[in-house]
C-alpha cells in the first residue's frame, strides 16, 4: 500500500523548512507530496499532489489556509486538514470547526504536539481507506458490482488470499455455537492477526466467506504475513475449544481483477482436502483441475433402492455404513463426505410417503448440520449419521396414533413465540419432553406449517422491520436484539428472505 500523501502550505520560508524536518523524523507513513507558499499554489496543484492531509497555515498572501479548505471541500475532495497559525484567536479555531477541522496548531508547534496531531489525522485515512479497499473487495469477490466512485487505486498491487476455517466446512453455524462465535468474527481475527504481526496494520482485509465459519483474508505484499506463522497464531486461538484449524494459502499475485476465479478455485480446493478433526495448512501452488464429488454413484442409488425396497430399516444404515467405509477408504474430504451423506438422505426420504418425506427431509438435513459441525472425526461423524438414518425410518411409521404430540407441538411454538431472540435449542426442549427432535421437528412442521427454524427466521425479521423503521438503532444493535451475532449474518438473512437489505429497506420506508 502506498504511504498516506501530506501537503504543507506555508508562507514562511523558515516556518516550512522547519515543518519538513520534523515531520520527516516522525515514524508514520507518510510521503511529502507538495510544499507550497499560498492556498492557490496548491489549489491548482491537486491534481499531481493528491493529498490525504493538508497541513496549512491560515494568514497567507492569495488565498489564506480556511480559503484552501472551503474550496477542497467545495470540489468534494476527501483530505484530513491540519490548522496551522501564529495566532491563538478563537475565531480562527472557531472558522476551523465549522469546516470540519479539528486539528488546530499553533507556530511552530514541537515534535510531540506535531506527531499527535498527525497520529490522529493517519488513523481516520488509514480507517477510511480500508473501508474503501474492503468494499471493492467484497464486490469484486461476490460480484455485486455497485458503480464505484473514487475506486482505490490497485494497479501493482500485490495480494494473497487466505482463506481461514475454524472445524468442519458449514452450511450454518450450529446452535451451540458459543465457541465458533468467539474465534471467527472479523473483528477479533483482525485484533488478533495485527497485533501479533504489527507490520501487517492497515494491510490485510477480512471479509465473510461462503461459508458462515470461513473468513477470506487478503494481504498485501506490505503485510508480510508469514503462512506458518499465521497458521501457528491461529491454532494456538482455538486451542481451548479444540476446534480444527484449516488454513488454505494461495500464492501472491497482482491480477486483482482475477481474485473471484482465485477464490472460487481455493474454495474448491479447500472443498476437496478439509479433514474432520484435523488441522491443516493447504498450500496451494499451482491451478489444477478440482474435482469435488457431491453426487452418490448411479450404482449407489441403485443399492439404496433395492435396500429400502426389501422394507428393513436396518438394511438401509447397514447399507450407508458400507458407502461410509468406501469413503473413508478412498480419502474423500470432509465436505464431500457430508454432500454424499445429503444426498442419501435425500433419496431415503423421496422412498416415503410425499408429506411424510418433505416433512422428515426438512428435519433430517437440519440435524445433519448440526452433526457435522459437532463432529471431530470420521468415525464419529458416520456413526451419527447412521443413527439419523436410522431415526428418521422408525419415526416414519409413527405418524399416525400419538394423541399427545400435538400438545407438545402447541408448547414448543409458544416456547418459540416467547424465545425467538434467544438461542432456540429445539433438541433440547425435544428430550426434555421424552421426544426424539427428528421426530418432533416434524411433527411441529406438519401441524404449524412451517418448521421451527423458519418460524424462529420469521419472527426476527418481522421485529427487524419494525425496529428498521420505529428506531434509530445501528444494523448491529438490530441484528443483536433480534438474535444475531453477527451483524453480516443478519444483513444476508434479511436480504435472502426480503429481497432487500436491511439498509435499503429502511431508507425506502422512510
Amino acid at each position: 500500500m502506498e504511504p498516506l500523501n501530506l501537503i504543507i502550505v506555508e508562507d514562511e520560508p523558515a516556518i516550512l523548512q522547519g515543518i519538513v524536518m520534523l515531520v520527516r523524523r516522525i515514524e508514520l507513513p507518510l510521503s511529502i507530496t507538495g510544499t507550497y507558499s499560498n492556498g492557490r499554489e496548491a489549489l491548482d496543484d491537486l491534481a499531481h499532489s493528491r493529498p490525504d492531509i493538508v497541513m496549512t497555515d491560515v494568514q497567507m498572501p492569495v488565498m489564506s489556509g480556511l480559503a484552501l479548505v472551503e474550496a477542497m471541500k467545495a470540489q468534494g475532495h476527501p483530505a484530513e486538514y491540519i490548522i496551522l497559525s501564529g495566532y491563538a484567536e478563537f475565531e480562527y479555531a472557531q472558522s476551523a470547526l465549522t469546516l470540519g477541522v479539528h486539528h488546530y496548531l499553533l507556530k511552530s508547534p514541537s515534535i510531540r504536539e506535531l506527531k499527535e496531531a498527525l497520529s490522529s489525522v493517519c488513523e481516520k485515512v488509514l480507517s477510511r481507506r480500508y473501508d474503501k479497499y474492503r468494499r471493492y473487495f467484497q464486490d469484486l469477490l461476490f460480484q455485486q458490482f455497485h458503480p464505484h466512485t473514487n475506486l482505490p487505486h490497485t494497479e501493482g498491487m500485490c495480494l494473497r488470499i487466505f482463506l481461514y476455517t475454524l472445524g468442519p466446512l458449514l452450511e450454518k453455524l450450529p446452535a451451540e455455537s458459543d465457541s465458533y462465535r468467539n474465534h471467527i468474527s472479523k473483528t477479533k481475527t483482525l485484533e488478533l492477526i495485527t497485533r501479533n504481526f504489527p507490520e501487517s496494520k492497515g494491510h490485510i482485509w477480512i471479509l465473510n466467506g461462503y461459508s458462515p465459519n470461513t473468513k477470506i483474508l487478503l494481504s498485501s505484499a506490505e503485510g508480510k504475513l508469514p503462512p506458518a506463522a499465521l497458521y501457528q497464531l491461529l491454532q494456538q486461538q482455538t486451542k481451548d475449544s479444540k476446534l480444527p484449524v484449516t488454513l488454505t494459502c494461495l500464492p501472491k499475485t497482482e491480477d486483482i481483477p482475477g481474485l473471484r476465479d482465485t477464490l472460487l478455485y481455493a474454495m474448491k480446493y479447500l472443498q476437496k482436502s478439509i479433514q474432520f478433526g484435523k488441522s491443516q495448512l493447504l498450500t496451494v501452488t499451482a491451478e489444477h483441475p478440482v474435482s469435488v464429488i457431491d453426487t452418490l454413484s448411479q450404482s449407489e442409488r441403485e443399492m439404496l433402492y433395492k435396500a429400502f425396497q426389501a422394507k428393513r430399516p436396518e438394511l438401509l444404515v447397514k447399507q450407508y455404513r458400507f458407502f461410509a467405509k468406501t469413503w473413508t477408504e478412498q480419502g474423500y474430504s470432509q465436505a464431500e463426505c457430508t454432500a454424499l451423506t445429503r444426498r442419501c438422505l435425500t433419496e431415503i426420504c423421496l422412498q416415503l410417503p410425499k408429506e411424510e418425506g418433505a416433512a422428515l427431509e426438512e428435519t433430517a438435513l437440519s440435524q445433519l448440520s448440526q452433526i457435522t459441525a459437532r463432529a471431530k472425526s470420521y468415525e464419529g461423524f458416520f456413526e451419527d449419521c447412521s443413527q439419523l438414518i436410522e431415526t428418521i425410518l422408525n419415526n416414519s411409521n409413527r405418524f399416525s396414533g400419538d394423541s399427545l404430540v400435538a400438545d407438545i407441538v402447541e408448547q414448543l411454538y409458544r416456547y418459540i413465540l416467547t424465545n425467538f431472540t434467544k438461542e432456540v435449542d429445539v433438541n433440547a426442549f425435544s428430550r426434555s419432553h421424552g421426544y426424539h427432535p427428528v421426530y418432533l421437528i416434524t411433527q411441529f412442521t406438519k401441524i404449524q406449517k412451517i418448521s421451527p427454524s423458519k418460524l424462529v427466521t420469521q419472527l426476527r425479521m418481522k421485529q427487524a422491520k419494525e425496529m428498521l423503521l420505529s428506531t434509530d438503532l445501528s444494523l448491529k444493535d438490530i441484528a443483536d436484539a433480534v438474535g444475531y451475532y453477527d451483524v453480516s449474518y443478519f444483513s444476508r438473512v434479511f436480504k435472502e428472505r426480503e429481497g432487500i437489505s436491511p439498509g435499503n429497506f429502511r431508507k425506502e420506508h422512510q
